[in-house]
């Protein structure tokens, strides 16, 4: 855009309209004319392939994890990291824990972390900043909530539904 004497930002819709409807109308026109054409192509291709017996699709996957490993940083300790997670992953599987929450927890917990010490030290550290609005007050008593309940839902699996306990 700036190399057109175009600036992005706000004022962009505002004062360059007409190129804005041509971008859009050509993404637009980009995505119907590629879902019949590579997207059905590609997701014949990923059929086939996933009928590939198991021991010759084992070798592939993990040649392309340790490519992909490598390939972010150059670094071969990336490799072994992800050997060590892969590890971690099978004996929380066979542990019963969920990798789901558990994948997601490892990419949302180092956002999660630096906001909340933005945050911290906006307030000066008072931890009763945090409660000073009601959606935060809402969105504090449903985790609550839902713990308590999770609790009370795992004791009652555990005696076997006996509401007298």
């Amino acid at each position: 855009f700036m190399m057109k004497g175009v600036t992005p930002g706000p004022l962009l819709f505002q004062e360059q309209m007409p190129l804005i409807w041509i971008l859009f109308g050509t993404f637009l026109i980009a995505n119907v004319l590629l879902l019949p054409t590579v997207g059905l192509l590609t997701a014949r291709i990923a059929g086939t392939a996933l009928r590939l017996p198991f021991n010759l699709l084992l070798p592939i996957i993990a040649a392309a994890c340790v490519t992909g490993a490598y390939a972010i940083n150059n670094n071969p300790l990336d490799v072994g990291i992800m050997v060590l997670m892969g590890v971690v992953a099978l004996m929380l599987r066979r542990g019963g824990f969920p990798l789901a929450q558990v994948v997601l927890g490892m990419v949302l917990g180092p956002i999660l972390e630096q906001h909340f010490m933005v945050s911290a030290i906006k307030s000066n550290w008072d931890p009763l900043s945090f409660f000073e609005r009601p959606i935060a007050l809402i969105l504090m008593g449903a985790c609550v909530a839902t713990v308590i309940l999770g609790i009370i839902a795992h004791k009652r699996r555990l005696t076997g539904g006996d509401e007298s306990s």
